[in-house]
């Protein structure tokens, strides 16, 4: 008798330590106002570098726009054969 009041016991310690990890487990991702602002100052940087690259990527295919027009296009190079 004293062993099943025992194993009850048991068993409700450990469901409570589990629950209770769980719990504290799950606190550290709830974001803090702190936490926030450096993650919106990181989106915008981010923001800011795809930007520019999108800028860059439009510069560069121009650049390849003309240089392809102005040589006749790519296959007019090295077409005789040997």
């Amino acid at each position: 008798m004293w062993f099943f009041i025992f194993l009850t016991v048991v068993a409700l310690g450990l469901t409570a330590m589990g629950i209770v990890s769980i719990v504290f487990r799950h606190l550290p991702n709830i974001s803090s106002p702190a936490t926030d602002s450096d993650e919106t100052r990181m989106i915008e940087q981010l923001y800011k570098t795809f930007d520019r690259l999108e800028k860059r990527v439009e510069v560069l295919e121009t650049l390849l726009v003309d240089h392809t027009s102005e040589s006749g296009g790519a296959n007019s190079k090295n077409t005789g054969r040997m």
